[in-house]
């Protein structure tokens, strides 16, 4: 250097990686949210295809019957009620 020189710094904060940080902690996050939101959907759903067979009681014997039945299978007696 021949002669002394005045040299100012311009100091700028770079949050560059910061966004990038931010942006794969989101990503991340709504990956997670999806993946247990399709399982509650699925599980949702397979109870509702796998829900059993709702059974009824014989109005006289008390057996199990389906609810469908016009007669019971352990009494023969009807099972529509007149009316």
């Amino acid at each position: 250097m021949d002669r002394p020189y005045r040299v100012t710094a311009n100091w700028i904060v770079d949050y560059e990686q910061l966004y990038y940080l931010v942006i794969a902690v989101t990503g991340l996050a709504l990956g997670v949210l999806a993946v247990f939101a399709g399982r509650r959907i699925r599980k949702k759903r397979s109870e509702i295809e796998v829900a059993p067979a709702v059974r009824t009681h014989c109005m006289f014997c008390g057996s199990d019957i389906d609810p469908d039945a016009k007669f019971c299978n352990k009494c023969g007696k009807g099972q529509v009620s007149p009316g």
